[in-house]
């Protein structure tokens, strides 16, 4: 299944991916929450809006310095010209960052109202 090359079944795969990669973001972050709150005695789940953000800030940050990076570095060695399956699979860990980081900002920004 991983050399399929249709486009449907690469771009189900990649949301699978970015899919797992926030549950468990969301399931660390809910662990540590509730980790944290039995042990002080209070209630913090109001942090986890705050939590998710930050990290959805910080992948941001990261698809971008992945892709400066790659760009500075090829540079660097003079290389005139990267293969073109070099330049896609660094588009695709920058669109890895990118969407996992949408996906935590956007339930950010759905949970903040009711847990507010």
């Amino acid at each position: 299944m991983n050399g399929d090359s249709r486009p449907q079944s690469r771009i189900l795969m990649f949301l699978w991916k970015c899919a797992r990669y926030v549950c468990v973001i969301l399931l660390a972050d809910a662990a540590v929450i509730a980790a944290t709150s039995i042990l002080l005695g209070r209630n913090l789940l109001h942090y986890f809006t705050l939590l998710t953000l930050s990290e959805a800030g910080m992948l941001f940050l990261a698809g971008g310095a992945v892709e400066w990076g790659h760009t500075w570095f090829t540079r660097i060695k003079k290389e005139k010209r990267q293969s073109f399956d070099q330049h896609e699979k660094t588009k695709l860990r920058v669109a890895t960052y990118i969407a996992v980081g949408t996906a935590l900002f956007l339930v950010s920004y759905l949970l903040s109202y009711p847990l507010n």
